[in-house]
């Protein structure tokens, strides 16, 4: 195998979602994060496996994480995660998320749509 092959663990993830084992899926998708280090596609992914877990500090502490990353790359993981505290219910959350966003990201189009959406 190549491990440090994105595909690679998207691919074998998908496969454990179909078989319902999230948990599993999680663990892989997180080794496969410190494996090619944080990329938008792997944490993309573990946003929603989180959501469908329930997890929510976790898809919050993964957030976090994201920090010291260039936001150019983070922003549709950020997104999602916007998107999972909408659906969710945190509506406070997400507002707050939106302006982190406004304040990194003035210039992106797709995060006024964003702000506008969840009001």
């Amino acid at each position: 195998a190549q491990p440090k092959t994105v595909q690679v663990w998207l691919e074998t993830c998908r496969t454990l979602e179909e078989l319902g084992e999230l948990e599993e899926c999680r663990a892989l998708l997180e080794r496969g994060i410190e494996s090619c280090s944080p990329t938008d596609q792997l944490c993309l992914r573990l946003v929603r496996v989180l959501e469908r877990l329930g997890d929510v500090e976790a898809m919050r502490g993964l957030c976090g994480s994201l920090r010291s990353e260039p936001i150019d790359r983070t922003h549709k993981v950020l997104l999602e995660a916007l998107h999972a505290e909408v659906r969710i219910g945190n509506g406070n959350t997400a507002r707050a998320m939106v302006q982190s966003l406004l304040q990194r990201m003035p210039q992106q189009g797709p995060v006024y749509c964003e702000a506008c959406r969840i009001e």
